[in-house]
């Protein structure tokens, strides 16, 4: 069974390109480029496209700040990796992921434990593991 796609909020920007171009290269995913320009995600799109000679590429709305945008955004997908610095909404966007019942990773968002106190069975990352717990400091 196919892994189902990944969405990259925030998927047009540097990190976003980085990450995309490396999974279309040496996976067989799907991506999904979104973010709250459209414009922008499918600018991008068509780009991938023929880089890669692929139609594993998507272009998709998806406001960090606007939960039901976010949970329209996370149909089919399997995994959410926010790649934009809009840490102001991790709460929005974590929940919506764990709603969806999808896997969430964020590139940025650099604090110890989960957001808020939701338990759901589902992973919830921060800062990619690659912190020892006695290096975070709690704020």
């Amino acid at each position: 069974m196919k892994t189902k796609a990944i969405l990259f909020l925030g998927g047009y920007g540097g990190t976003g390109q980085v990450v995309s171009r490396l999974l279309l290269k040496e996976t067989d995913v799907d991506i999904i480029v979104a973010g709250r320009s459209i414009i922008k995600a499918e600018e991008l799109t068509p780009q991938l496209i023929k880089e890669f000679t692929s139609k594993r590429v998507l272009a998709r709305y998806a406001d960090a700040s606007n939960y039901e945008s976010l949970v329209a955004a996370f149909k089919d997908v399997s995994m959410v990796i926010v790649a934009s610095t809009a840490t102001q909404y991790v709460k929005h966007v974590a929940q919506a992921a764990i709603d969806a019942e999808i896997d969430y990773h964020d590139y940025h968002y650099q604090h110890f434990g989960p957001p808020f106190g939701v338990r759901s069975g589902y992973p919830l990352h921060t800062d990619g593991g690659h912190r020892r717990k006695s290096q975070h400091k709690r704020r």
